[in-house]
């Protein structure tokens, strides 16, 4: 069972022979891109519904995995960059340049931290707190994403 916690928690990456260079930009583009993908399919309450779903399992899929590592929010968990860019891509148009758009904000966001994602990750611990800070970094992702989408880019 830890083998499988371990896979979800890394989105593939604790399979991997050695684990990339960019272990969140890896683990948005092969579990996040795809999932929000797929739930942009689904009629809007069914894609929300399927995104907190995503969200709330991420918190206890990261929670687990960090007791399992022995680390809070190690870089190998990837889980939370899964539901960050769900929250990123809420109600946008999954048109590649708006999927493209999401990625570059999300990840710029996520490495920045501005607050308060930082004083969560610095704070929380846990399963909340690794996936707290990426759904803040998701929010700001949005915010911007939306502003470019009204200023017509």
């Amino acid at each position: 069972m830890k083998g499988v916690l371990l896979f979800l928690a890394t989105t593939g990456l604790s399979a991997l022979p050695r684990v990339p260079p960019a272990p969140g930009t890896f683990g948005t583009l092969v579990g996040g891109v795809p999932t929000y993908l797929l739930l942009a399919q689904l009629p809007a309450p069914l894609a929300g519904a399927g995104g907190l779903a995503v969200v709330a399992l991420a918190v206890v899929v990261a929670g687990r995995a960090e007791v399992a590592l022995g680390r809070h929010d190690a870089g190998i968990i990837t889980v939370d960059e899964v539901a960050g860019f769900l929250v990123a891509m809420v109600g946008v148009p999954p048109e590649p340049r708006y999927v493209a758009a999401g990625l570059v904000l999300f990840r710029l966001f996520d490495i920045v931290k501005p607050y308060p994602a930082d004083r969560i990750d610095a704070a929380m611990t846990g399963g909340v707190g690794t996936v707290l800070d990426d759904c803040v970094a998701g929010l700001y992702a949005w915010l911007a994403l939306a502003g470019l989408r009204w200023v017509g880019l």
